[in-house]
């Protein structure tokens, strides 16, 4: 589900950034395609470095992290008006880049956590079984590429439902996601990452 949910932080933004690329940023149209490439160069940055660091900390830690970059990345993307950023368009290109690092960062771990808590579910042990660890490997990556789907399908519809309930304000639309951003992450900490390190202290 957190997968889903990636999505709606990430892309929610798709179907009129480049609009307030000219209207609320005054950029122009021959430097759209390098800024909205900008999320992906910080993609490969974050996915290079968790993957060198990954087993210095749980995953769900890293994804918890990348949550909070990517809350924090649609705050910096308005600039939030709610913090009292207005003004402060150079805000936007920092959470561009927040924005990318955050998502190569929940990438790398996800799709593994994914399958470890299949085996914890089922109290089955990794390696006892190859046809058995193949299946489950192929049935969590088809579930993960499932619901990345349906975050990729909703999340701009969803976008452009919240950017006209503003009156399609870019500033109050990024604070919206930036707040659904910040719930969710703190859900993600209470039910997932706090029950793991309440569990490891008391093995």
């Amino acid at each position: 589900m957190a997968t889903c949910i990636l999505n709606f932080f990430v892309i929610f933004k798709q179907a009129f950034l480049t609009i307030e690329l000219v209207r609320t940023f005054g950029i122009d149209e021959a430097y759209h395609g390098l800024i909205v490439s900008v999320p992906a160069l910080f993609q490969i940055i974050g996915a290079y470095v968790v993957g060198m660091l990954i087993d210095k900390a749980p995953k769900r830690t890293w994804i918890f992290i990348a949550f909070i970059f990517l809350s924090l990345s649609d705050f910096l993307m308005g600039p939030s008006r709610i913090f009292y950023f207005n003004g402060l368009s150079w805000l936007f290109f920092i959470g561009q880049a927040i924005n990318g690092t955050g998502t190569g960062m929940i990438y790398t771990p996800m799709l593994p956590e994914i399958i470890e808590a299949v085996y914890e579910k089922t109290e089955l042990v990794e390696g006892e079984d190859e046809n058995l660890d193949a299946v489950l490997a192929d049935k969590a990556s088809g579930l993960y590429f499932a619901f990345f789907s349906l975050g990729t399908i909703t999340a701009p519809p969803m976008g452009s439902v919240v950017y006209s309930l503003v009156n399609e304000d870019w500033a109050y639309t990024c604070d919206v996601f930036g707040i659904a951003g910040a719930i969710f992450t703190v859900i993600y900490l209470v039910f997932n990452l706090l029950p793991d390190i309440k569990k490891e202290r008391e093995s």
